[in-house]
């Protein structure tokens, strides 16, 4: 693993990386559990989920991991894709990526309107 979970300046819990992670080298893969119907609107869960138009899958997800854990940025050093085989997602890095330097996704502007609230 090549991450580590820390007390984030951004957002109380985050992701880091433990070594200097090259461009477009793989962060992690990650498993995922498939969501029932409307279960992604369970409070426990409606902060974490990846809509299944992200993916194309059949439906939302709940990733393990980095899904959960990697706080939002405009300007991300990672990116996901669903894995071949369709069991994990894979996150690799956009950008050279520092050791001890904390990891982003990018949420969407989606997932901000549907909460309400401003982007941080």
């Amino acid at each position: 693993m090549k991450y580590e979970y820390f007390d984030s300046p951004i957002h109380e819990i985050g992701s880091r990386s433990t070594e200097n992670i090259s461009k477009n080298e793989i962060v992690a893969k990650e498993p995922f559990i498939k969501l029932e119907k409307d279960s992604y609107k369970n409070i426990c869960v409606r902060n974490y989920y990846w809509s299944k138009n992200r993916f194309n899958t059949e439906t939302s997800i709940l990733i393990l991991g980095l899904g959960c854990m990697a706080n939002h940025s405009f300007n991300p050093n990672m990116d996901l894709r669903l894995s071949e085989c369709k069991k994990y997602v894979i996150f690799y890095a956009l950008k050279d990526i520092s050791k001890n330097e904390e990891l982003f996704l990018n949420y969407g502007q989606g997932w901000w309107i549907k909460k309400g609230i401003t982007p941080l």
